[in-house]
């Protein structure tokens, strides 16, 4: 009985314990990733100055015409990891998630799997050419805080259901998201392109896909109601995928 009574006692410490960490948990996993993009801001700003001046110095109408687009584009991306760090920080709790560590890896993998073609050199100087694939970028861009104001708290990296979100962008597409961030690398493919690059482009698009199973795996478990939206709504490309 004596045994019973020091584990009675001892009880409600360790919960209260186990509550606190759970508490810093949750406050690491929105403050971390909120930091990280904030700090993805700050590193484009000397850019964004560059892109600025470019617009300004004046001079021929093509490289005029490259530094705005390039100034969108870079105020486009800050806009980007702004809106990011701020869902982090206010999304809702979720409903359901994932389980394993395999859906956490692909989900990393997917959102870090573009960055080696940014590292790649350029394998075209045609300015044409370069304004072309920057005018993609930036409308795959701007679709990417499009589809950002549309997810609102729902907003994750890892497949979790925070919320059924069918309006918006969603009203066309089930991963708008994942479609407009391929058009972003679609427009640096352009720039870079070569045979390294087009499998780097290929994983890409193969590691994103595979997140689209996983997260409809686990919305249609809390969400019956995501089966039918699944059925009307095409994954990517109304009418063609």
């Amino acid at each position: 009985m004596a045994i019973d009574l020091a584990a009675a006692a001892a009880t409600p410490p360790a919960l209260a314990a186990r509550r606190r960490l759970g508490q810093l948990a949750q406050l690491l996993a929105r403050a971390v990733p909120a930091g990280f993009f904030t700090g993805l801001i700050v590193l484009k700003n000397e850019s964004i100055q560059n892109a600025a001046a470019g617009v300004l110095a004046g001079g021929d109408q093509l490289d005029e015409l490259r530094a705005g687009v390039t100034l969108a584009f870079l105020l486009l991306s800050a806009a980007f990891y702004l809106l990011i760090a701020t869902m982090f920080v206010i999304r809702g709790s979720a409903r359901g998630a994932a389980r394993g560590l395999w859906p956490t890896v692909l989900a990393l993998a997917g959102t870090l799997g573009a960055g080696p073609l940014a590292m790649m050199p350029m394998q075209h100087d045609d300015l044409r050419l370069v304004i072309a694939a920057d005018l993609v970028m930036v409308v795959g861009m701007a679709g990417c805080c499009l589809t950002l104001t549309s997810l609102g708290r729902c907003f994750g990296i890892r497949p979790c259901a925070r919320g059924l979100v069918t309006g918006g962008v969603y009203r066309w597409v089930r991963h708008p998201l994942y479609l407009f961030e391929a058009l972003v690398q679609v427009g640096t493919l352009m720039l870079v392109f070569s045979p390294v690059a087009l499998v780097v482009f290929g994983a890409f698009v193969f590691l994103q896909y595979g997140r689209t199973l996983q997260e409809e795996h686990v919305l249609v478990a809390a969400f019956p109601e995501y089966a039918a939206y699944r059925a009307r709504t095409a994954r990517f490309i109304p009418g063609v995928l």
